[in-house]
């Protein structure tokens, strides 16, 4: 009877002596020292437009947990380092793939950092549009269109065909532009695209005003004179032989301008809105976003 009251005596201190550990939980449900939970926590990075374009502001913000308040903010782009602002904008003027970088840090000393690329690489035979206010006559958001050629070329005809910058195309008497690029289609078809229009171009020829005459609008494969619309229609057209047909038939004419119409042309706008074409990019002045 003794020792049983011994043994119980025992138990009875081993269980008042069992040390009790404590571990302290810190605001956001983490265990101090769990560096892991500290760095790099991954941000999406969202643009403003979403598809951003060339020669116009891209803002950017960070998409944070709800609550998240940072102490120290920077942003990297293009080497331009912007401290502070939760958001970033920035204007990109070349054709190329960019790197977008953003970090903070919160109170508790969680690290933050995204990245977005931005690939802004033309490739030849892609389609550039743009929109000049001074023309009031053809219908649609967009009214100029040009195929780039490579380098710093884009292929357009005005008062005849000719080799422009990028840079002139979009910039600066623009008040829109848009980019794309034909679907399904192989590099063999987009030389002969290219060899077309410089054909056309080394052939000097001229402006087919006959052809936008409201009068008997008119479009063809192959002729003596283009239009701007025409001309990228008709290589497209000719290079897949006649499988890419870029004219999507949806012009909707200007009030008194469909009474006069008599025949069928491809208007820039058409071949923005072909099913043939993906948009790559866009930006409309906010002055005139009505399409027409």
């Amino acid at each position: 009877m003794i020792q049983f009251e011994k043994i119980q005596s025992c138990l009875l201190l081993m269980v008042f002596f069992i040390p009790i550990i404590l571990i302290p939980i810190t605001d956001a449900g983490h265990a101090p020292g769990n560096i892991s939970d500290k760095l790099n926590l991954p941000v999406e990075i969202k643009t403003d437009p979403p598809l951003p374009m060339l020669w116009r502001a891209v803002n950017f913000t960070p998409v944070l947990p709800k609550n998240t308040q940072l102490i120290n903010i920077n942003w990297d782009i293009e080497g331009d380092n912007s401290p502070g602002n939760i958001t970033a904008s920035h204007v990109f003027t070349e054709p190329k793939v960019y790197t977008v970088e953003f970090s903070g840090t919160d109170r508790n000393g969680r690290q933050y950092k995204g990245t977005k690329s931005l690939n802004f690489t033309l490739m030849p035979g892609d389609i550039l549009f743009a929109y000049d206010p001074t023309d009031d006559l053809t219908p649609g958001e967009f009214n100029r269109i040009g195929i780039y050629v490579g380098g710093d070329a884009v292929n357009v005809i005005e008062s005849g065909i000719k080799n422009i910058t990028v840079s002139w195309f979009l910039h600066p008497v623009s008040e829109g532009a848009a980019w794309g690029r034909v679907k399904n289609i192989s590099p063999s078809e987009i030389t002969k695209v290219i060899d077309f229009v410089n054909e056309k171009t080394a052939e000097n020829s001229p402006f087919d005003y006959e052809s936008i005459n409201p009068l008997h609008l008119s479009k063809q494969a192959d002729g003596p004179s283009w239009y701007c619309s025409e001309l990228v229609w008709a290589a497209y057209l000719n290079a897949t032989r006649g499988r890419i047909d870029l004219d999507s038939e949806t012009i909707t004419y200007p009030p008194g301008y469909a009474k006069l119409v008599k025949g069928d042309a491809v208007f820039t706008d058409e071949i923005r809105k072909s099913p043939h074409l993906t948009i790559l990019g866009m930006w409309r002045s906010s002055q005139n976003q009505s399409s027409k």
